[in-house]
């Protein structure tokens, strides 16, 4: 019968919605997950005896806009102390984007004035 019929239809197309509501929900969350805590701190080419020297720092990342400077050493992440990149990149990522880390970083000059220095942290998606 036709009222039978529209219930059916009905049926189908509230199931190919529901479907189509969570596959896009779930893509969504996939993505989301995919987006780490971003600083933007560079230590390629550090000196040997000071591995977690700063060497560079794009302009717009997070790091720079907070003050941290290319030279100064990150000693501590949310105060506890970092040795290697794996320490600083561990401690980063705890984080989600948007949330503040607090960085220990002694400075650049001979006196090496250590202060503690707070970064919004950013969003950084890789290629998907």
């Amino acid at each position: 019968s036709t009222a039978t019929a529209n219930t059916t239809a009905n049926t189908i197309a509230n199931t190919i919605a529901n479907t189509t509501a969570s596959t896009i929900a779930t893509t969504t969350a996939s993505v989301a997950s995919a987006t780490t805590a971003w600083a933007g701190l560079r230590f390629d080419g550090a000196p040997a005896d000071a591995p977690l020297t700063v060497t560079a720092l794009p302009p717009a990342s997070p790091a720079a806009i907070a003050g941290i400077a290319v030279n100064e050493r990150i000693v501590a992440v949310d105060g506890v102390a970092v040795f290697t990149v794996d320490d600083v990149q561990t401690a980063v990522r705890a984080h989600q984007p948007g949330q503040i880390a607090t960085f220990r970083v002694v400075g650049k000059t001979a006196a090496a004035v250590e202060r503690i220095v707070s970064v919004k942290l950013g969003a950084f998606a890789p290629s998907l």
